[in-house]
């Protein structure tokens, strides 16, 4: 009985530690920007260009505004940015 109960736990062990690693392979090192564009009086601008300037690269990435003024930018490595 103690043997079939040992069995189990090593095989459920086992199972545990087969899969620990696939799990944190899922993890990203990629990052998201979500923000909205809107005038003084709180109203959306839409089709507005966002500019994220990578100061690490010196490169750029465009986003545009939606209808009710959201961008998003997405895939981000970590890197020092500046908005315009």
């Amino acid at each position: 009985m103690r043997m079939q109960l040992f069995r189990k736990c090593l095989g459920l062990l086992t199972f545990c530690l087969a899969t620990l690693p696939a799990s944190l392979s899922a993890q990203s090192t990629f990052g998201t920007v979500r923000g909205s564009i809107l005038d003084a009086s709180g109203a959306a601008i839409s089709e507005a260009q966002i500019i994220l300037h990578s100061i690490d690269e010196n490169s750029n990435v465009l986003a545009s505004s939606n209808d009710h003024g959201d961008f998003t930018f997405e895939n981000l490595k970590p890197r020092s940015i500046n908005w315009n």
